[in-house]
């Protein structure tokens, strides 16, 4: 009866060392929490190569005057404005889904359980 109990509470021991707990982290591309033992392809998508540059064929700074508004350049981080920039990666609105798909990379010290 012993060596029963025994080999019982060894195999829960085993069974519980098996399961992996969640560990999440926040990804360097997406900026997004996602669990690292469930990483797989194509989760991620963002702009890695891409920077953030002035719409300069679009209509949306037609009718900006800089001398009243501001520079452009001053609004590329503002939401508000988000219309008259693109990726300079894919030409895509600042909004868009990423060109670049694949796994979500940890930013440092991202970990947390």
């Amino acid at each position: 009866v012993i060596q029963a109990t025994q080999v019982a509470a060894s195999n829960k021991r085993r069974a519980e060392q098996e399961i992996q707990r969640p560990v999440y982290a926040r990804c360097a591309t997406c900026e997004k929490r996602y669990d690292v033992n469930d990483n797989y392809r194509e989760e991620c998508s963002g702009h890695p190569e891409g920077e953030k540059v002035i719409d300069d064929e679009g209509e949306y700074w037609a009718d900006w005057d800089d001398e009243c508004h501001g520079y452009p350049e001053n609004l590329i981080d503002d939401p508000e404005h988000a219309e008259g920039f693109m990726w300079s990666c894919c030409a895509g609105q600042l909004n868009s889904e990423g060109c670049v798909k694949g796994r979500h990379e940890p930013q440092a010290n991202g970990y947390r359980r």
